[in-house]
Order: structure tokens, then C-alpha cells, then sequence
């Protein structure tokens, strides 16, 4: 199945989620919570993530054809596969056979998985990027271990879950819970003797303090580098900026 992202601003269609199930001749749909530990346990989820992969790429490159912006498309990728030593490899095939430009492959790894595959995550991820595929990390936790990694890891994408954010810490103010989000995720990546410019999704911002705050408090986090500016842009503008050599901060 295809999940499809939304542009919120335009409601236009920019993705889609590549999302595997199973439809039971007897029993009707199956929920992935059930079929994929088996698939695991059997030893075929590398074979299951490449048919995914294969499939999805195809799919949303034929529809890519004459839509006036490219159609990006996300798929999951598992444990096994990760640490698989042909899986750079698989991707590179599937994009080729595929005709699909790396730049609109992302590829969604869970946090837990990266943890504990971190050495061999950093490498991976690395390769993806040398074929312009953007790495997306699943259910991060901002204060967790893993957001101290986060710069050698150089993800274009962190996702994380809504349920985790405990608004009530902030009045109910999401637009702030975001904002301290952001510090939490960029100010790992602030190293000595660099200057940077930040660009974050554009919020509403009803207090128009927040982005020059945000600036204070990132250039407090290292003495030594100075960020020079924090812009906030809509979303369509924001997505181009993650294949460059800027900060990203963005939260659905």
C-alpha cells in the first residue's frame, strides 16, 4: 500500500509511504505487528525489504512521469537489512533497474535499530548519501543517547513521535515545544570553530522573539562557533536544503 505525504500549505501530493501487507485468502488482512516477526524468525525479511524496496521504486517512478514535482517515496528498512553487507548494493540496483533518481529514495530506519547497529549504520548511511538517498531515523528521542551521535550520522530526517511530546510542559503551547525541540536536536551538531546559518519549518510563530532565542541558545551551546542567522521557511523550501552543507531542523 501507498501512504500518501501531503503539502499541508497546498494540499498537493509530494510522496508517497511504502507500506507492506498481507491480504489473507481465508482470513482478510493481516497487521504487520503479525506477519513481520514471522518473517523474521523465518530469515526472510531481507528478501521481504528488497521486494518492498524493488516495487516501491518502480511504482513511484512511473508515477514521477509528467507530474509536474518529483514524487519522493519512503520505505521502512529492518534491522537484518541494514547490517546486511550487499544492502548499499540493493538499493543502487533497485534505483538503477528502477530509473528512480537517489534523491527522491528516503529510507526509514528505527532509532533503536541505529543504536544498536551504530558503527555500521554511520558507514551505511554514509554510502546511501553518495548515491543522494536521504536517511530518515524513526521515533527519536530527543534527549536520548543517540541525539549525542547525530552529527557523525548526518540524517536528513528525524521523526518523531507526537505521542512522546508532553505539550503540557509548555501550557499546551506546541509551536514552543517544537522550538525547544530544535535546540535539543541542532545543538549536537554546533562543533568548534564553525559558523552556521539554521533553517527550521516555519511555525506560526506568535511570539516573534522565538527564532532570535533560538539563536542565542545555539550560539551559548559552543563558545567557539558562531551561528550567524536562524531562518524559518515553508516546507517546500525547507526540502531542498536537506541535501546541503546547512543545519536542518524540522518536526511534523
Amino acid at each position: 500500500n501507498y501512504q500518501p505525504i501531503v503539502e499541508l500549505r497546498s494540499g498537493t501530493v509530494v510522496g508517497f509511504e511504502a507500506l507492506v501487507r498481507w491480504t489473507h485468502a481465508e482470513h482478510g488482512p493481516v497487521p504487520a505487528a503479525q506477519f513481520v516477526p514471522l518473517d523474521e524468525e523465518l530469515g526472510l525479511l531481507i528478501k521481504l525489504g528488497h521486494a518492498v524496496l524493488s516495487t516501491a521504486t518502480s511504482q513511484v517512478q512511473r508515477w514521477s512521469v509528467g507530474n509536474a514535482t518529483p514524487l519522493s517515496v519512503h520505505v521502512n528498512v529492518s534491522g537484518p537489512e541494514l547490517i546486511a553487507p550487499d544492502f548499499v548494493d540493493r538499493v543502487r540496483d533497485c534505483l538503477r533497474l528502477s530509473h528512480l533518481p537517489g534523491r527522491q529514495l528516503v529510507l526509514e530506519v528505527p532509532a533503536t535499530v541505529v543504536e544498536r547497529h551504530l558503527g555500521i549504520a554511520r558507514g551505511v548511511f554514509s554510502a546511501l548519501r553518495s548515491l543522494g538517498v536521504r536517511v530518515a531515523v524513526e521515533d527519536v528521542d530527543a534527549g536520548g543517547p543517540l541525539a549525542g551521535q547525530l552529527s557523525s550520522l548526518q540524517v536528513a530526517i528525524l521523526k518523531v513521535d507526537r505521542t512522546e511530546m508532553n505539550l503540557s510542559l509548555h501550557n499546551g503551547d506546541a509551536e514552543l515545544g517544537f522550538y525547544k525541540f530544535y535546540y535539543q536536536v541542532l545543538h549536537h551538531w554546533i562543533l568548534d570553530n564553525n559558523e552556521y546559518t539554521v533553517f527550521c519549518d516555519l511555525k506560526q510563530n506568535r511570539d516573534r522573539t522565538r527564532l532570535p532565542t533560538l539563536r542565542r541558545v545555539l550560539n551559548n551551546a559552543n563558545r567557539t562557533s558562531v551561528v550567524r542567522d536562524v531562518q524559518s521557511l515553508p516546507s517546500p523550501q525547507v526540502v531542498p536544503l536537506q541535501l546541503c552543507d546547512v543545519l536542518l531542523g524540522a518536526a511534523a
